[in-house]
């Protein structure tokens, strides 16, 4: 080979550095580009930047985010909880007050007890003797219970509104069944209530007859029995109360229901004896 085509060789093989345009622009938009100056050109250098800048930044981010929603949502638990216990002491509270009254019903029941057995002794002689008289006296009187308007309206509202998901068990169980205490004994109370006006059906007279004699001296077995249930009812409920909610009841009425006992017994002896 000759001088002149080593040297043309030589020349055609001289690296030579392209200029930018010659690249044309990247199709990566995500890459970063510099460039620096070379001599006889433009050298571009792409670099691939990262994903996160700094992932321990990264980090406290995500556990701001995590401590933000925890601390509202603790908040949130806070303030209803505080809320459920002023609502729980208020029903309860109510409670008390509707039950303290009817535990005085109860306590009123259970003092007229003895007017009542008196009372039933009376009827069966008068029917015995067939002295219709003696019952007319005693429908005069009236029958020896005093009915009450039994309520328990704040537990019913209080279920109503989920409040005893909010109180302790036993404090639940413990109402409940006052509550079904106040109930048997409204259902009572009236059961007594249409006995007595059944039994008076012999003022008119007509007990020579066996069967109207016989149908007077059931009722008065029936009377006697409902009594006796009465009773059982309202010393369970009293004593329940007073063990498992402390509750007595109310003072308030103490001195009429004294004097509905009296008047009771002062009626009773103004009976003719059979």
């Amino acid at each position: 080979m000759g001088a002149s085509q080593h040297e043309g060789l030589l020349a055609g093989s001289k690296a030579t550095v392209p200029r930018s345009a010659d690249f044309g622009a990247s199709a990566e938009p995500c890459y970063a580009r510099s460039t620096a100056k070379r001599a006889g050109g433009v050298l571009e250098i792409h670099h691939k930047p990262k994903l996160w800048a700094d992932w321990r930044e990264f980090a406290k981010e995500i556990g701001a985010v995590v401590i933000g929603v925890l601390l509202a949502l603790a908040g949130q638990q806070i303030v209803e909880t505080v809320s459920w216990r002023h609502n729980t002491a208020d029903a309860e509270a109510a409670i008390r007050r509707e039950l303290a009254v009817d535990l005085s019903y109860a306590a009123e029941q259970q003092a007229l007890g003895v007017c009542a057995n008196r009372y039933i002794d009376v009827l069966q002689r008068a029917v015995a003797t067939n002295r219709p008289d003696i019952i007319a006296a005693l429908y005069r009187l009236g029958p020896p219970t005093h009915p009450h308007p039994w309520r328990i309206d704040t537990w019913t509202a209080a279920l109503s509104a989920q409040t005893p998901d909010h109180m302790a068990p036993g404090r639940v169980q413990a109402y409940s069944l006052a509550a079904r205490f106040v109930n048997s004994e409204e259902t009572q109370q009236w059961e007594l209530v249409d006995l007595y006006s059944e039994a008076m059906a012999g003022r008119f007279g007509r007990l020579t007859e066996p069967s109207v004699a016989n149908d007077e001296l059931k009722t008065a077995d029936r009377l006697r029995a409902n009594e006796a249930r009465r009773a059982d009812i309202t010393q369970s409920f009293l004593d329940s109360s007073r063990r498992s909610l402390r509750l007595l009841p109310s003072a308030d009425r103490a001195a009429e229901f004294r004097k509905v006992v009296q008047d009771c017994e002062t009626k009773l002896q103004s009976v003719p004896v059979a």
